[in-house]
């Protein structure tokens, strides 16, 4: 029997974001606003799985070489 470990997964700010992922605050700010990046508003607060670091990372990688080209 296979046994599958999930990371678990904990809503970040977008400050801990841009840590964790190296992108910077005012696309990922953007990238909200416009609805590209799932997360939920806790108040006054966005918060972002951080399951979905990966995937940021990755748009932010495909906007700069978008940029470049």
């Amino acid at each position: 029997m296979k046994v599958t470990v999930l990371e678990p997964v904990e809503p970040l700010t977008p400050v801990e974001v841009c840590r964790r992922t190296g992108v910077p605050m005012d696309w990922l700010l953007r990238m909200l606003d416009r609805n590209k990046i799932a997360h939920v508003k806790s108040s006054y607060l966005r918060l972002i799985n951080s399951c979905d670091l990966d995937a940021i990372r990755a748009m932010y990688e495909a906007y700069l070489n978008r940029r470049r080209s």
